[in-house]
């Protein structure tokens, strides 16, 4: 394990310098978890960080993106770990996040007051002590699902959604003929 991070004049917990990748992502896990993004954007300088909602580009991006999770989810936003690779330049991280949705609007939807519980894979590009891209995938329907925007999988209304849309396709592929 490494030594405790230096605070910079804000109180806030420096960057780690010249430790290795997996230490570096191990340490940013602990920065927003501690919810204190701040501390990590001079990583995120030149950072590309492809989202399943959509690419950010740059410190200010990357954090607003980690601000709108942990203010949707203020009491118990975290994300953790539970597996990492490091090879090269490249990092792999499986993660969870959880956390109960009674704060502010997430991806421009309104709290739902329940708790999500939501899978992940992280794919980290390091060079030189700095982040230069990262790619984030999770299973988006699951997500739509535990907010309720989709219907649990195999009920009514999941069927009934299914059946009409079949519905559709047949009709779509009769009209093309």
């Amino acid at each position: 394990s490494m030594a405790a991070p230096a605070k910079t004049a804000s109180g806030a917990s420096a960057v780690p310098q010249g430790v290795s990748n997996e230490e570096l992502v191990r340490w940013t896990f602990g920065r927003i978890n501690a919810h204190d993004i701040e501390a990590i954007k001079p990583l995120w300088k030149n950072t590309v960080e492809h989202f399943p909602q959509g690419t950010r580009r740059g410190a200010d991006a990357i954090a607003d993106y980690f601000y709108e999770a942990i203010n949707a989810m203020p009491a118990d936003f975290q994300l953790e770990m539970i597996a990492l690779s490091a090879t090269g330049d490249d990092v792999f991280v499986r993660w969870e996040m959880t956390g109960t949705f009674n704060g502010s609007k997430f991806n421009g939807i309104a709290p739902t007051g329940g708790v999500i519980e939501l899978g992940g894979i992280d794919h980290f590009v390091i060079r030189d002590g700095a982040i230069v891209s990262n790619d984030v995938q999770f299973d988006q329907m699951s997500f739509a699902r535990q907010l309720g925007m989709l219907p649990e999988d195999n009920s009514l209304v999941d069927k009934a959604l299914k059946s009409l849309f079949n519905v559709k396709t047949r009709a779509a592929g009769a009209i093309k003929r």
